[in-house]
Order: C-alpha cells, then structure tokens, then sequence
C-alpha cells in the first residue's frame, strides 16, 4: 500500500497573520488620514458625509464625490461587493461603536448612503 505523506510548502500560509511588512503595505490611505475617535454623536448628514468619503477613498479613488449621491445604490450596482462590504462593517462598527449582526448587512441597510446612515441611527438609538 502506498501512503503520501503531505509536506507543507515553504514561505507564510495565507492564515497565518501577516508580518509587520505585508500589514503597513495593506494599510489604507483613509485609515491612516483620519483618527479613529468614534462618530458617537454626530448627526446624520455628519454620518452621511464620513461614509461617502470612506467608499470614495476605499471603492472608488478618483470618482467625483459629486457623484456618489445618499440615495446611489451600492450593492445592487456592484459599487460593494462581498468583501468591500466587510471593510465598510468593519469601518462602521469601529467609528461608530455598533455592532452590525449578519442578517442586518443586507441590501435593505447597506445599499445606499441614507440606508446606512437610517441603520446606525437606528441602532444607535436601540442602545439608549
């Protein structure tokens, strides 16, 4: 009977946690230019206005931010797929201090500006 005996490749497996090299090459420019202090208090054109600026930095560099309006679809426009919807929870539940749960990260929230904004108000006012 022949038995393969399965040797593990050499260099970093993709799991593994990413050396201080590869994670300050994969850092954003809109992570680096804004502070982390939470939109806790702002009101909703404030959480409007950060949002658009963080998809315009992250999703579309070099779009006018003249086009991105609060009603633009997001999702169903292709503008956020799978993984850019991670990074715009991710970015939302550190600046704003909510938790965002799976079933709320649909099309209904997510798949514009105003959506997003009525959703962290919402649960921002859930938490009072």
């Amino acid at each position: 009977m022949l038995t393969l005996k399965r040797t593990p490749k050499p260099g970093p497996h993709w799991l593994d946690p990413p050396d201080d090299e590869f994670a300050g090459n994969c850092t954003q420019s809109y992570t680096a230019s804004h502070t982390t202090t939470e939109l806790k208090d702002n009101d909703m054109e404030e959480i409007r206005e950060e949002l658009r600026q963080y998809i315009l930095t992250e999703f579309l560099p070099g779009e006018s931010p003249s086009n991105l309006k609060d009603d633009t679809p997001l999702r169903t426009s292709g503008i956020l797929d799978s993984v850019a919807m991670l990074k715009l929870v991710s970015f939302i539940e550190e600046r704003c201090g909510i938790e965002v749960e799976a079933h709320e990260a649909g099309n209904e929230n997510f798949d514009s500006i105003d959506g997003i904004a009525s959703f962290i108000e919402a649960k921002r006012s859930a938490a009072r």
